[in-house]
Parts: structure tokens; C-alpha cells; sequence
């Protein structure tokens, strides 16, 4: 009897252990998935502000001056920190949003940080006819993209991500267009 009440005892206890762990690693996800959540509506936010200094960047290239894009990023923390975490959390068309989004975020953040060098090299290569010109379109092409990442972002938010990837479809769409 005694060896009955210690077996029991031993596998409760392993129980409540592997219970407890559960917990918290789902109370760890969670919060990982909330914070990705609130960050990527905080990049939303921003969204209209780099669109506005993009703007100024283009017009400012059409007059054959530069304007600087460096400023405050995109933030990306806990995406970087979380999304290990929350990964299971998501669904297949959420993380191919988070993914392709982040990606949004990290490239226009590196081209409006670099805009000014990259500009100058154009400028000194020579065979380039009109690297203004050039750059205005650049700039165009990514306040599109940014349009399209604040519609991605809205509809991931209210759980409607875009199959970003074309996995629940067989044939493609125009550029630039969701199903």
C-alpha cells in the first residue's frame, strides 16, 4: 500500500509539473503573439509618416536635390524576440503576412537610410543618364509597397491575412493585386 500511495504521489506530481510548464509556455506564446500584434499596429501607424517623407524625398529628386530618408525605423523587436515563441500560434497565412511585412519593414528602412549614399554613387556613374529621375520612380515604387503593407496590415488585424504566397489558390493574379 505504501508503494501504491508513493507511485501516485510521484506520477501527481509529474502531472502538476508538466501541467504547470504547459501553462506557462502558453501564457509565454500568448503574450509573444500579443506584443507582435501591438507592433505591427504601431508600424501601421507610422506607415502614413514615411509616406509623407518619401513624398518629400520624390519632389525633392524631380527638383534634382536630395533629401535624407534616415529617421526612426520601423520597429521589429518583438517580432525578433517573439515570433520564435508565438510561431504555433499562427496560423500558415499569418506568418507568411508577418514574414513578407517584416521584410517591407526591414527593406524600406535600409533604402530610406541609404537613399542619400546610394544616390550620390548614381550620380558619379557615369553612363547614367537621369539617377533623379531614376530615384523618383525608386521612391514611388515604395510608397506603393507601403500602401500595400497598411492594407496587409488591416487585413491581418481584423483576420483576414492575404495568401501572400498563393497557397489556397492555383493560378496568379496581376501584380500588385490581392485575391
Amino acid at each position: 500500500m505504501e508503494h501504491v500511495a508513493a507511485l501516485v504521489g510521484v506520477v501527481l506530481g509529474f502531472g502538476l509539473g508538466a501541467g504547470w510548464e504547459f501553462i506557462r509556455e502558453w501564457r509565454k506564446e500568448t503574450r509573444a503573439k500579443a506584443h507582435i500584434q501591438k507592433e505591427l499596429e504601431a508600424n501601421r501607424t507610422m506607415i502614413p509618416q514615411r509616406i509623407d517623407l518619401l513624398t518629400k524625398m520624390r519632389k525633392e529628386c524631380e527638383e534634382a536635390r536630395i533629401l535624407s530618408g534616415k529617421g526612426v525605423g520601423f520597429m521589429t523587436r518583438s517580432f525578433d524576440q517573439g515570433m520564435p515563441l508565438a510561431y504555433e500560434r499562427f496560423s500558415i497565412l499569418e506568418r507568411d503576412n508577418l514574414h513578407f511585412l517584416y521584410s517591407y519593414f526591414r527593406r524600406t528602412d535600409e533604402f530610406m537610410d541609404t537613399f542619400v549614399e546610394q544616390l550620390t554613387r548614381m550620380l558619379q556613374t557615369e553612363g547614367i543618364k537621369d539617377a533623379y529621375r531614376d530615384f523618383a520612380r525608386i521612391i514611388e515604387d515604395v510608397i506603393d509597397n507601403l500602401k500595400r503593407t497598411e492594407d496587409m496590415i488591416v487585413r491581418f488585424r481584423d483576420g483576414k491575412p492575404v495568401d501572400v504566397l498563393y497557397r489556397n489558390q492555383k493560378v496568379s493574379t496581376e501584380p500588385g493585386e490581392y485575391r
